[in-house]
């Protein structure tokens, strides 16, 4: 259930979080009154060369694999919601394989 509905401006709900709904008043977003301090785990690579010794064995002169992370996740208060780009910022896995015959 998405519990930011429950929190906007009514004559019945006057303290809360969020201005009203439909509100041509042009203030400010309530984004600009949030605490926007987070950890983030942006990009995160890893990578595993073989040993040469190993590799002879299979006529292969060089193998690496790699893996690689971005947008790995975000410590925030926030709920649903990446503080930089106000929503959720995609995650990405990249993987990879690297061999010299």
């Amino acid at each position: 259930m998405n519990t930011y509905r429950y929190d906007y401006w009514t004559p019945d709900n006057p303290s809360n979080s969020y201005c009203k709904l439909g509100s041509n008043s042009g203030s400010p977003s309530f984004n600009i009154w949030k605490k926007r301090d987070y950890v983030r785990l942006q990009d995160l690579s890893v990578s595993y060369v073989f040993p040469k010794k190993l590799l002879s064995r299979f006529s292969i002169e060089g193998l690496k694999v790699s893996a690689m992370l971005e947008n790995g996740f975000v410590i925030t208060g926030w709920k649903h919601y990446d503080p930089e780009v106000g929503g959720i910022a995609p995650r990405n896995f990249t993987f990879g394989v690297n061999i010299t015959l």
